[in-house]
């Protein structure tokens, strides 16, 4: 879908579509998909899963709200999604989620992306890898178990907040100012008892 732009959505009804891939359209800026003011993505695509917007380059803006009505991209709600793919979407520069149902999540290589707040109660999967413009994170998700934050390279502790009792692995190669310690406090001092690898 090299050449397209916007979908209209607005007069569609599909309701056993689970996947939604609408990868590597480099032109798609959410227009009519991600911009409904007058249906939400639930309304349209009730039983949907998963949303892949992987290197769809002309996105600046998404915003997944389960409680809001305000924004000018935006997926509002769907309740359902378990997984969304966002990496590679060079140009975005913003993005809002609350989820209650999130279980995954890619943001690698978004290049302009510089803070992110992540709140999610059963997210166990976040890639935030090669965010190289990645200063400040806020992430609470009680029920993360990976954590991906390769290349994060102006990523600093001091700056970062992480709050997640289940972790299991976390990749911070190429972030020269985060440290294994870290972790240890996101975990509650957990990881000297083995159940933490952290790839350094």
């Amino acid at each position: 879908c090299a050449n397209l732009i916007s979908l209209d959505a607005e007069d569609s009804f599909c309701p056993s579509l689970e996947v939604l891939d609408l990868s590597s359209c480099p032109e798609f800026d959410g227009r009519g998909l991600l911009d409904n003011s007058e249906r939400s993505l639930d309304e349209i695509f009730p039983r949907i899963r998963k949303l892949n917007l992987k290197d769809c380059a002309s996105l600046k803006y998404v915003k997944i709200d389960e409680a809001s009505e305000r924004s000018t991209t935006i997926l509002v709600p769907i309740e359902g999604l378990e997984s969304i793919d966002l990496s590679l979407c060079v140009h975005l520069e913003n993005v809002v989620i609350t989820s209650t149902s999130l279980k995954r999540i890619d943001l690698a290589q978004c290049l302009h992306l510089k803070v992110l707040s992540i709140h999610f109660p059963n997210l166990k999967e976040l890639d935030l890898s090669r965010l190289p413009l990645l200063m400040m994170i806020a992430i609470w998700c009680p029920s993360l178990v990976r954590l991906n934050l390769a290349g994060c390279c102006d990523l600093k502790s001091k700056t970062s907040l992480v709050e997640c009792d289940k972790l299991e692995w976390v990749d911070i190669r190429g972030a020269t100012y985060l440290t294994p310690e870290f972790f240890c406090d996101a975990k509650k001092g957990k990881c000297g008892n083995g159940n933490l690898l952290i790839c350094k």
